[in-house]
């Protein structure tokens, strides 16, 4: 099958699809905003003229999607606050739809150290047209190792996916314990918007 050399419209196609998740997906074309300097300047913010917006909606319309700036704007805010693999993993896990995502304001995330193998660098545009496997990345974290993914052996993959599998029960850990906090905290609270999370936790729980 021939690929698309246009990668929105590659992504498009993948966010019409479904392929891979409603919010990743989406996420991605972000980031490939934020790695075009045709689309978007230094400071992330989308360029205006020479057709930016409308070439954007045109190339969606190809794919028979229809786009509108709004959606674009919300697609660069996305990858804009959630700059690595494991930060978008961990939003996507907690919000089953793009709309939920949008609705809560597209909230921080805490993922810990910033320095994790799973980071992506925004600058560098991902290449559309190397080989993919759903799931998997060109480049395989596996503790220490970076295996190329047409270099992995499929122990190779199974470490892989034993790692991905231990993050996510990590991310799902922290987000119960989020939420009974912030119960604890609303109880506390009993209305009071301008009682600090400390004092209202303590209350709660007392």
């Amino acid at each position: 099958m021939t690929r698309s050399k246009d990668p929105y419209l590659a992504l498009e196609r993948k966010i019409g699809a479904g392929e891979q998740g409603v919010i990743v997906d989406r996420w991605r074309y972000g980031r490939q905003l934020l790695a075009d300097p045709k689309k978007v300047n230094e400071a992330g913010t989308l360029l205006r003229g020479r057709g930016t917006v409308e070439s954007l909606i045109a190339t969606a319309k190809a794919a028979k999607r229809k786009l509108s700036e709004r959606e674009i704007q919300y697609r660069l805010r996305c990858a804009q606050t959630y700059t690595t693999e494991a930060a978008i993993s961990q939003i996507s896990a907690t919000y089953d739809t793009w709309s939920a995502l949008i609705a809560a304001g597209f909230p921080a995330v805490d993922v810990g150290d910033p320095d994790d193998p799973e980071a992506i660098d925004l600058a560098t545009p991902p290449d559309w047209d190397q080989l993919t496997i759903p799931g998997l990345k060109p480049v395989l974290s596996i503790g220490a190792r970076k295996v190329p993914l047409d270099k992995a052996t499929v122990p190779d993959v199974g470490e892989y996916l034993d790692r991905i599998t231990q993050m996510h029960e990590s991310f799902g850990k922290t987000v119960d314990l989020i939420r009974t906090s912030y119960k604890a905290m609303l109880e506390g609270a009993a209305g009071d918007d301008t009682m600090l999370a400390v004092e209202a936790w303590n209350r709660g729980t007392s």
